[in-house]
């Protein structure tokens, strides 16, 4: 420190200003081991006030900085007062900084706060007055304020203010009062008299939002709100009762222009559920002096909130939006009952709240229609709807016809709706009652011998009407109920007992339509008729045929009659009788069922059918049974062939090296073939490694020889060739091609063997770019993300530390973290945190220096919100492992170091929010108090007493 006390002397005007913040460093470091800093640490008053008058506003903004952490490590120093001087700087960076770290101090400073404020609002403009706003922002950070301090803040508010302003200035300042109160004093707010800060926030809440930077104001507003809690709720409800139905709010003052009723109303109630939590908020005793239009508001803002509702809370809100005895009076209380509806289907969907299932089941029987449609819907979309399915059977049984029909759409298809089952029997009965929802519905009753027949039945009537259909539209018509019968026929016949003579009896109606169907074809299009009946193939276009050999192969698969079934088609002549589409479909049912010997029949198809078909005929074909004797050599060779064709399509060639892999593992583990052979299928498919094949199906190939026997030293004798190459291989589409190559390998080398003795390569590439992108960086060049640059090796490294190694990695080089990239850090740190605790805190500590080592060009614009938000980041998720690994010195530092650059306005506020949480004591959300918590845990522990029970760190916000 002696050195860097010396250094801020230096003639050198950017040494100055790296000396001021590594004496920084060391305050910080002071105030974490609760040791008085080190003397040369706090330079003496002269020097420091000579540092405020320096050529260079590099070295003046580092002096801002190193002055809030003198003021915290130095009671009664001359930090604020100096901080003042830079508050009037020439350089707008060093105004705003030393505004932040001013008004951020504690007690002490009072004097120098109330001075920059007053200076702030004497400027009447609009950008003025949000420096007032954005210093109060800060402000509501600071540890702590001194009632003093706080009593001639409302003096500052002047009389020849115009009128509105004047009240909006006293909100903002009544909401920094109302946080401080629940900060410091630790204690609920009250409100009390005229000129309580409860009373002028209410007042002032409407009036800001008129000012010119009105979402900045209201964002401090809202801060107080939930500060004050629910006094603050009930001023703003009595502003609520008093505006009633008006259609405008008209502030007395001439400079606020009058504000809509509904707008008015709004941001009123937002404030309300802002101060109080939903349950609290409907109960607050001024609600039954609400409107009802009001009452829909509150309630429409409080379901946004999740809430298991109980009766006790909602009783007296049922009483007071009853319905009318009479259907011809007004409801004027209908929103409001939706609202409340929208309240508790919320938790019931979300959470399965078993209670709000029972309170909305009390809507089902509103006089209201809308109300009623609208519970039976929430109730149908609950996780478990069949608790109320009675109640939603007896509200659906007193519906019309129609209407009966339609509400069959919203129950859920799983599980069987048994209240509804005798209804649906009877409405599939008749032809014009039985609709999609009708007969899926029944599909879910699995087992049931009598919907089973009764489907069986409603599908032979469906293919008659398919038969004699006269028109087009008559035949898609039959075409469809066939096909939904056939769907829940199978559904229902999925339940029966193997064997039994239901089963059989269905496996005879499956065979029998498709004997019926396969050559049937719809009628003739009509003169100037766009359609067809028929593809450019031959086939005609009906679906049953396929859907009935999917169902025979995949019912009774213990005896197997099904199948049987499906062989008994294709034993004369292959199939020769069948149409192709058919044939082609049972032959790929037999494959999957590991029932086919040999791809002749599939492979002479091939050529015939569409895209789609050829791909499940290929993987169809991993499954085929290797007996020569029958032809079962024929498909490797065949996957072989079209996997070499250059001419096929790049997703058929895919799908044939993934499927010649699966025959060949499935061929080996059943002990059809030897080990020599499936080598050798290895061997060739690893040839087409080195061949002229594009670059996708080569990764494909490299994905495959993972899983294949002997893969490992193939893949190993490619790396060495791949490794020659990229060494000769000039920039340029060729290297990028074999750079993708190698992270493949590379991700491959580390799930084989977690890169035994080569742990090295798992950081090489970006070893070897990093001073090349720390150019670009210094350039302004934008870069690729990491997790997109650097895929490869982030997941290489995710293999290494789910097997304790990652640590090993870094080992093998001292200098390693302190030349990657930061945002490459801060993946690596993040992604090793649950497996190697230790190597991820080490990362994670690196991530600052590296970020800030880009160069203070780097700061400009978006390029500075980037960095902010990684090194916030990277502290948070360090301070997470510190505090649940009990690293007390480290939790310590790091909740210190995060606290104060919180309260000055250094860090990333979304991403801290999203982690910490926003400043919210009405629901429990502390951060500033979190991490005051945390400080004071690791200093019980460092004089050994036993730190109080904290729960693990929250990662998830």
């Amino acid at each position: 420190m002696a050195r860097a006390a010396a250094l801020v002397t230096d003639e050198h005007p950017n040494v100055r200003a790296r000396a001021l913040a590594a004496l920084s460093r060391n305050l910080l470091a002071g105030l974490a081991s609760c040791n008085q800093s080190a003397p040369e640490a706090l330079l003496a008053t002269e020097l420091l006030t000579e540092l405020a008058g320096d050529p260079l506003p590099d070295t003046r903004l580092a002096l801002a900085h190193h002055l809030g952490y003198r003021a915290l490590a130095e009671e009664d120093g001359p930090a604020p007062a100096i901080l003042l001087v830079l508050t009037r700087d020439s350089d707008v960076s060093v105004r705003a900084r030393a505004r932040r770290e001013l008004v951020a101090l504690g007690p002490g400073a009072e004097d120098q706060q109330a001075a920059l404020l007053a200076t702030l609002l004497a400027d009447n403009t609009a950008a003025g007055r949000e420096r007032v706003t954005r210093a109060l922002l800060s402000m509501a950070r600071a540890p702590r304020l001194s009632p003093d301090l706080l009593l001639r803040l409302r003096g500052l508010v002047s009389d020849s203010m115009p009128a509105g302003q004047r009240l909006s200035q006293e909100a903002q300042f009544a909401a920094v009062e109302l946080i401080h109160l629940v900060n410091t004093e630790r204690r609920a707010v009250h409100r009390d008299g005229e000129g309580h800060p409860v009373r002028r926030l209410a007042e002032g809440w409407l009036a800001a939002e008129r000012a010119p930077h009105g979402a900045l104001v209201r964002s401090l507003l809202v801060l107080g709100a939930r500060a004050g809690g629910e006094p603050v709720a009930r001023a703003l409800l009595d502003m609520v009762v008093d505006l009633g139905d008006s259609e405008e709010w008209s502030a007395p003052f001439p400079d606020l222009p009058a504000l809509a009723g509904d707008l008015a109303r709004v941001l009123l109630v937002d404030g309300i559920l802002e101060a109080s939590l939903p349950q609290r908020a409907v109960a607050l005793p001024g609600t039954a002096r609400l409107t009802p239009a009001a009452s829909s508001l509150l309630w429409d803002l409080a379901a946004l909130e999740a809430h298991a509702w109980s009766p006790t809370e909602l009783e007296p809100w049922f009483a007071r939006s009853a319905p009318p005895l009479s259907d011809a009076e007004d409801d004027p209380w209908l929103d409001t009952r939706l609202a409340i509806l929208n309240a508790l289907a919320g938790p019931l969907v979300r959470e399965d709240h078993h209670g709000s299932g029972d309170l909305l089941a009390r809507f089902l029987d509103d006089s209201s229609e809308q109300m009623g449609e609208a519970a039976f819907q929430a109730l149908c979309d609950a996780p478990r709807a069949e608790v109320w399915f009675a109640q939603l059977h007896a509200h659906w049984s007193a519906r019309p016809r129609l209407l009966q029909l339609t509400m069959l759409e919203l129950l859920p298809r799983s599980p069987a709706a048994i209240s509804f089952r005798d209804d649906l029997l009877a409405l599939g009965a008749e032809p014009a009652t039985r609709t999609i929802s009708v007969v899926e519905l029944l599909g879910a009753f699995r087992g049931d011998a009598q919907v089973a027949a009764a489907l069986d039945r409603w599908l032979g009537q469906s293919l008659e009407r398919l038969e004699e259909a006269g028109t087009e539209l008559a035949f898609r018509r039959a075409e469809g109920r066939a096909r939904g019968a056939l769907r829940a026929l199978l559904a229902v016949a999925a339940g029966l007992p193997d064997g039994g003579t239901g089963k059989l009896e269905i496996v005879e109606r499956l065979s029998t339509t498709l004997e019926r169907t396969q050559y049937l074809l719809p009628p003739l299009p009509s003169p100037g008729s766009s359609t067809g009946g028929v593809s450019d193939g031959g086939v005609p276009q009906l679906e049953l045929p396929k859907a009935c050999v999917a169902g025979l192969g995949q019912l009774d698969l213990t005896t197997g009659v099904g199948l049987k079934a499906l062989e008994e088609l294709v034993a004369a002549d292959e199939g020769a009788g069948l149409t192709r589409r058919v044939r082609v479909e049972v032959f790929i049912a037999l494959a999957n069922a590991g029932r086919l010997a040999g791809a002749g029949t599939l492979a002479a198809d091939y050529a015939h059918c569409d895209g789609d078909l050829r791909l499940r005929i290929l993987r169809a074909l991993a499954h085929c049974a290797p007996r020569e004797s029958t032809g079962g050599a024929q498909a490797p060779g065949f996957l072989t062939a079209i996997l070499s064709d250059g001419r096929m399509p790049l997703e058929e060639r895919a799908v044939a090296c993934e499927s010649l892999r699966r025959w060949t593992m499935g061929a080996l583990e059943a002990r059809q073939i030897s080990q020599a052979q499936a080598e050798q299928l290895g061997l060739e498919l690893a040839g087409h490694l080195r061949s002229s094949m594009g670059l996708d199906l080569r990764r494909v190939i490299l994905a495959q020889l993972e899983h294949i026997i002997g893969g490992e030293q193939l893949l190993a004798a490619f790396g060495a060739h791949l490794d020659v190459s990229l060494a000769r291989l000039a920039p340029g589409p060729r290297r990028e091609e074999a750079e993708l190559l190698w992270g493949d390998l590379l991700v491959a080398g580390a799930r084989f063997d977690g890169l035994a003795g080569r742990e090295q390569l798992c950081l090489s590439r970006p070893l070897s770019l990093a001073a090349e992108n720390l150019a670009a960086r210094f350039a302004g060049e934008p870069l690729a993300a990491v997790t997109f640059a650097w895929r490869a090796e982030l997941a290489a490294a995710e293999i290494l530390q789910e097997r304790g190694r990652l640590g090993e990695v870094l080992a093998a080089d001292d200098g390693l973290l302190s030349r990657l990239e930061g945002r490459l850090l801060l993946a690596l740190g993040s992604n090793a945190m649950g497996a190697e605790p230790r190597t991820a805190f080490r990362i994670l500590a690196a991530v600052p220096g590296a970020l800030w080592g880009e160069g203070a060009g780097a700061w400009d614009g978006r390029r500075a919100g980037e960095i902010q938000a990684c090194v916030t980041l990277a502290r948070i998720h360090s301070l997470a492992l510190a505090h649940e690994k009990l690293w007390w010195p480290e939790a310590e530092a790091l909740a210190l170091e995060i606290l104060h650059a919180w309260r000055r306005g250094d860090l990333h506020r979304q991403v801290f929010d999203d982690f910490e949480g926003a400043f919210d004591p009405v629901r429990g959300v502390d951060p500033a108090g979190r991490l005051e918590r945390i400080i004071e845990e690791a200093r019980a522990a460092k004089a050994g007493m036993i730190p109080p029970a904290s729960s693990p760190p929250r990662r998830d916000g």
